[in-house]
């Protein structure tokens, strides 16, 4: 694709990249996978910067992951740029709402093609779990949308890697789940001999522990549970500590 707009257009390498980041149809599935959550519109990196290219805009929400309490209110800042000169009223508008949620964004829309409105979700009577929510902007035969991340409730854990550890051995592990991309406060585990440290959470990369295991911890699976600022998680079942044989002199396995 590069190769075939740069055959049309002389770019630099920046506004090489910049023409095939932008250029893109949102996929919700790519959502989170991919650096734009969508897949590459050829034919509209190619008409953008030969001939005299189009007037639009882009739509931008921040942050894209947000983690909420039950009952509460998650907000967002959707930010519209000008591309080509572009300087119509963007309307926008949000999709994928679950039943019961509701969106309010103020403003309703941007005039002069340029500026950014609070997009406010109430997750009132919502059932924990994560959403994905549409924002979409509109002006006149121009559609662009991008897509955030809700997660309500309680953080919601799916999967612990590795999946064991030695007793005697401190060692790194990655926790899966939903609610946990802000930041986690605690880990605790249902047995004696684990102490976990929290790490840095990066967006869909999972959250990052360094686990402590005591020499005398007893073999087994233990549950753990992580907790959040917005409650604590229901018990994940599990990790499991390995004890060495212990062989004494002059045995034989």
């Amino acid at each position: 694709a590069a190769a075939l707009v740069l055959s049309a257009c002389s770019l630099t390498t920046a506004a090489l990249k910049t023409n095939l980041l932008t250029a893109i149809d949102p996929v919700p599935a790519l959502f989170g996978k991919t650096t734009t959550g969508g897949r590459l519109n050829v034919h509209r990196a190619l008409t953008s910067c030969s001939g005299t290219p189009a007037a639009e805009f882009t739509l931008a929400p921040t942050p894209t992951i947000k983690n909420v309490a039950l009952n509460a209110t998650a907000t967002f800042t959707v930010a519209v740029a000008p591309v080509n000169g572009f300087a119509g009223t963007v309307s926008l508008a949000a999709t994928g709402l679950p039943s019961g949620m509701t969106a309010a964004f103020s403003p309703a829309s941007i005039t002069g093609g340029t500026g950014s409105s609070t997009l406010t979700l109430t997750t009132t009577g919502i059932p924990a779990g994560a959403y994905l929510i549409g924002i979409t902007g509109t002006s006149g035969s121009i559609t662009r949308t991008r897509f955030v991340s809700v997660s309500v409730g309680p953080p919601v854990i799916q999967s612990i890697e590795p999946v064991s550890g030695i007793a005697g051995m401190t060692m790194n592990a990655v926790i899966q789940g939903t609610g946990l991309d802000s930041g986690a406060l605690g880990i605790a585990f249902s047995g004696s001999g684990i102490t976990g440290v929290i790490g840095d959470t990066l967006p869909f990369a999972g959250l990052p522990v360094t686990l402590a295991i005591a020499s005398n911890a007893p073999a087994g699976k233990q549950t753990f549970t992580v907790t959040t600022a917005n409650g604590v998680s229901a018990p994940f079942d599990g990790f499991t500590v390995i004890v060495p044989l212990s062989i004494s002199p002059g045995e034989t396995l």
